[in-house]
């Protein structure tokens, strides 16, 4: 809760296993208070980087899809959304095993609370801004017949190709 903690407390390898070993406790409080404090750590964009980790990312996806308590899932999933914030950790959110497909179900399942789902589509919707903007970059080559991206085109392949041997 106090900003200037959280970079020295980012730098403490220490701390990444405590929250890792906390969120995965059976104890509800210590995976709230761990997520909790990933919530905040996330929020500050000099250690982002630090805690978009595979460990830290599991832990968040796993107290995220926990329907049993809420606050659980709100802190994991705004954790999540922030960590969405930065073009530095977008990357391995998305790479990261089941964050998205946790999100996309988290969006579209009734039985969280609105403001859960507000922050799983959040995460989502600056996931696609980010993803789109990191596809504009690319510069097509002057002889490429390629359309800019995004083409809004669909694909598929031999599609009714009629031809084959």
């Amino acid at each position: 809760r106090f900003p200037g903690n959280i970079d020295p407390l980012s730098q403490i390898s220490p701390v990444h296993d405590a929250m890792c070993a906390c969120g995965k406790s059976e104890i509800y409080e210590d995976r709230l208070w761990a997520v909790r404090s990933l919530q905040n750590m996330s929020a500050e964009s000099s250690s982002m980087l630090r805690f978009a980790t595979g460990a830290i990312l599991e832990v968040l996806r796993m107290c995220a899809e926990n329907l049993e308590q809420e606050g659980e899932n709100e802190a994991a999933v705004s954790a999540l959304a922030n960590l969405c914030t930065n073009a530095a950790t977008v990357v391995q959110v998305a790479n990261s095993n089941k964050v998205v497909s946790t999100l996309i179900h988290i969006a579209h399942n009734i039985e969280y609370s609105p403001n859960v789902q507000f922050h799983a589509c959040n995460a989502l919707s600056l996931m696609a801004v980010w993803f789109q903007k990191f596809s504009a970059v690319k510069k097509l080559p002057v002889d490429s017949n390629l359309s800019p991206l995004p083409t809004m085109k669909a694909a598929g392949y031999m599609r009714w190709d009629f031809n084959e041997s």
